[in-house]
């Protein structure tokens, strides 16, 4: 990375600004157009273990022409923020790629190693971007952490009729007043599934 044409501040104001620099040095080398970058939610699930950290939406589908590019704000390392922005920049620079290979030859000069569905940097990959990130200076982020909503169990209950084989039904109500046709017996409440 070639950054001693590029005077940055001493301090960012904002992340955005911090990462809005990091991508004025990463995008020549990856030779990825000007593009919008911001600390949010990626479409889907979002945080680490398999789920997204990152998302480059394309820049045929911007007005302008510009790929808007989301960093989970769940992060907290600048190495993880910046390999991550590296990953979207190689989306943006072959767009309708995905992980094939324009996208895997950009990822691989660059310095990222597989899995190419991961933001995974080599060691001297790593390391240029640690020193890019002091050269940045301090990263103005505070990471989320992500609560695990508590899985909503069903509220149906089930009757039972005395029919052999039984004919059940769920039902959300308490209060289930029906007799089974075929045997003529009152549904009974078994269990609240």
């Amino acid at each position: 990375m070639s950054a001693a044409a590029i005077i940055l501040p001493a301090t960012h104001a904002t992340r955005e600004d911090w990462l809005i620099a990091a991508s004025a040095i990463i995008s020549p080398e990856i030779g990825a157009p000007p593009s919008y970058v911001s600390v949010g939610f990626p479409k889907g699930r979002s945080g680490k273990k398999g789920r997204r950290i990152g998302e480059c939406w394309d820049g045929r589908l911007s007005a302008d022409g510009r790929a808007h590019m989301f960093l989970c704000p769940t992060l907290a390392d600048p190495l993880d923020f910046l390999s991550t922005l590296a990953h979207e920049l190689c989306h943006a620079a072959t767009p309708g790629a995905g992980h094939k290979k324009p996208f895997i030859e950009k990822a691989r000069a660059f310095g990222l190693v597989k899995p190419w569905t991961a933001t995974t940097p080599s060691p001297e990959c790593a390391e240029r971007l640690r020193a890019l990130a002091a050269q940045l200076g301090p990263f103005p982020h505070a990471p989320l952490a992500l609560v695990e909503k508590k899985k909503q169990t069903s509220r149906m209950r089930l009757y039972e009729c005395a029919c052999d084989p039984v004919v059940k039904v769920r039902t959300a109500s308490d209060d289930f007043d029906a007799t089974c046709n075929a045997c003529d017996e009152v549904f009974t409440i078994k269990s609240r599934t």
